[in-house]
């Protein structure tokens, strides 16, 4: 029996969800597509719904059925407040979804609500809001009818001054020692005037007071650093416009400014039996700053959605024992310290087999190993001399469907060949981490040279190249100064204009894809910026 190892993870979750439209009984909903999509492509999403107060959420959407990042959701009633979340979903299951933390309804009857007084004439109505709040900003909507012919509709758009209604999904996107990034998205509702700034806070866990760690930041996210390893924080963001500060979008949790380990590296099957594989692996070259405690090991049959638990060690090596017989399986190991578990990293793909019942009088001296693309007829040699019954298999082509077969061979001639099913290859690594900041030197009159550091993270895969950016800092257009991919951490910028400041980026690129680039925000992280002068340059940061 051939044995087939790979790995597909669930998708992340979909960004910026937002209220397109709202009609009497209906919602429209966007979304945009998760950054990461598992391995696997996004085949649709599930979308559900919670009305006002209750705690149970309800299928809206059959499996299936949404394939685009836009719903309408109908049949709702007026006046009642609905809260939305999206999931994406990918061949190995329903990944995590994004939630909406504030309520929406569809179009309500204002005549049936006793915050809003409305005064009919003759020949005009008024409608009167005496405790206004930014929340009546949007579409009002008067109906005129007489029982006489079909009734006839005028619209007025209104907006609230205020300040800005709290930020959405605030969230940590990075924590490491003594540095933790916010990453959280604008207000659904603006007050009536454009967001300019955001001011962020933090609070020990043990005190009540909080204290400020910046009042100037332009973008939706900060890098915060110097925080204590050893002490619990809470972080707020609070958006401001020109009318002042809205409310606070406050972290639900405490959290230490240490992390999870990084990912094991060289996972690979040791040995295997027909009922029991024995996994080896190298610990993760970052601990996150505490000692690893354990290593977990899940299992999960190849055409199931859930993975379950198959054993702790402390050691970098395991024996999965009592598998179901000539099954196809799965399986990803995470480190785990006082902080949490690592991403699981899991197999690349591996073929593994038994040896024949039957070695035809002589002892087997080897097996061949072939592989087809299954829009192909025509086999292709991989190895011919592998000494154990079992082979990583080189050089696939991501999203190609295989097949392969192996032969045993003998001193009298090799085997009839045993087939595997068709399977897809996929990655088993992930993009790399950002490269380290720029650092500029060597300044001319026309140019200067640019270093940088190594990404903490290369994504399980070397990293093969560098790309750099460069734009004028009042631009938002970013050009790319490399033709081909820079080999080493540096350089050399030449063909710039005297007087101008220039900011740069650098992205790592590894086989899987390009790293996330460190954009200017008011952390300065990542970019450094640069002026060209006439009587010289200067460095600006």
């Amino acid at each position: 029996m051939l044995y087939f190892i790979c790995f597909i993870e669930k998708p992340g979750a979909p960004v910026k969800l937002k209220v397109v439209d709202t009609t009497k009984t209906s919602i429209t909903l966007s979304w945009t597509k998760p950054a990461y999509d598992g391995g696997s492509a996004i085949t649709s999403y599930a979308i559900e719904k919670r009305e006002g107060d209750e705690e149970e959420w309800s299928v809206v959407s059959a499996r299936g059925e949404v394939r685009t990042t836009e719903y309408v959701i109908s049949q709702l009633q007026p006046g009642l407040n609905y809260y939305f979340r999206v999931a994406a979903i990918n061949y190995a299951g329903q990944g995590e979804p994004i939630e909406m933390t504030e309520p929406v309804q569809g179009d309500k009857n204002l005549s049936v609500d006793e915050r809003y007084t409305i005064q009919n004439t003759e020949s005009s109505t008024l409608l009167s809001i005496p405790q206004v709040t930014r929340n009546d900003t949007g579409k009002y909507i008067l109906t005129i009818e007489n029982g006489v012919g079909k009734a006839k509709t005028s619209f007025v758009n209104v907006k609230v001054l205020d300040t800005p209604s709290a930020c959405q999904r605030l969230h940590l996107k990075n924590v490491s020692r003594g540095t933790v990034t916010l990453v959280w998205e604008p207000p659904l509702i603006n007050g009536g005037s454009e967001v300019t700034n955001y001011v962020i806070e933090k609070r020990d866990a043990t005190k009540r007071a909080w204290s400020s760690v910046t009042a100037k930041c332009s973008n939706t996210s900060f890098k915060i650093t110097d925080l204590s390893e050893k002490i619990p924080y809470f972080f707020r963001v609070l958006a401001e416009n020109e009318n002042g500060l809205g409310e606070p979008c406050e972290t639900l949790e405490p959290v230490k400014a240490a992390e999870v380990p990084g990912p094991v590296r060289d996972l690979t099957m040791k040995d295997s039996t027909k009922t029991s594989v024995i996994l080896q692996w190298t610990k993760p070259e970052f601990d996150g700053g505490s000692i690893i405690s354990e290593y977990v090991i899940e299992k999960r049959l190849k055409d199931e959605t859930e993975w379950s638990y198959a054993g702790i060690s402390k050691a970098c090596e395991f024996e999965v024992e009592k598998l179901k017989e000539l099954s196809v399986m799965d399986f990803k190991v995470s480190a785990k310290n006082e902080k949490g578990r690592s991403d699981g990293v899991t197999i690349g793909m591996v073929l593994s087999w038994n040896p024949p019942e039957d070695d035809g009088g002589g002892e087997i001296t080897g097996y061949s190993v072939e592989k087809r693309e299954t829009s192909q007829t025509n086999w292709k040699m991989i190895c011919s001399s592998v000494a154990r019954a079992t082979f990583k298999v080189p050089n696939l082509v991501k999203d190609i469907e295989y097949q392969f077969r192996i032969r045993a061979e003998n001193r009298y001639g090799v085997s009839p060949p045993l087939n595997s099913v068709e399977v897809i290859a996929k990655h088993q690594f992930k993009p790399p981490g950002s490269p380290g900041k720029p650092v500029v030197y060597n300044i001319t009159a026309d140019g200067m040279t640019i270093s940088w550091d190594a990404p903490l993270y290369d994504g399980g895969a070397e990293i093969t190249g560098y790309h750099v950016e460069k734009k004028e800092r009042n631009s938002i257009l970013w050009q790319k100064v490399n033709i081909s991919s820079i080999s080493s951490r540096e350089y050399r910028i030449t063909g710039l204009m005297d007087g101008l400041d220039y900011q740069f980026r650098v992205y790592a690129e590894n086989s899987v894809g390009m790293s996330p680039a460190r954009k200017s925000s008011c952390s300065s992280t990542g970019d450094s910026g640069v002026r060209l002068q006439g009587n010289g340059p200067s460095l600006r940061r």
